[in-house]
């Protein structure tokens, strides 16, 4: 994967969560195949640095309500790319 795909894959399955109220306050753990581990790391700890999300360990991370607002504009890029396809 790339580092975009692995971006956009953290966020729409954040997003997932985060807009059911039930499920908003709920960590999720991602785990990526050892080739993509490097980068996906790095991509977590980009959105850790600019609050977009918390990391309860390594991983293991939810949407910080600032974050969520903050990705809008890139889940809605995500989602029309997905329905141009």
């Amino acid at each position: 994967m790339t580092r975009q795909e692995i971006y956009d894959h953290i966020l729409v399955t954040l997003a997932h969560l985060y807009e059911h109220p039930l499920h908003r306050t709920q960590y999720y753990r991602f785990t990526f195949a050892p080739s993509d581990e490097q980068q996906a790391q790095y991509v977590l700890s980009q959105l850790v640095n600019k609050l977009i999300i918390e990391q309860l360990e390594s991983g293991v991370v939810r949407f910080t309500d600032f974050g969520y607002k903050e990705i809008q504009k890139d889940l809605k890029r995500i989602k029309s790319k997905k329905t141009s396809k």
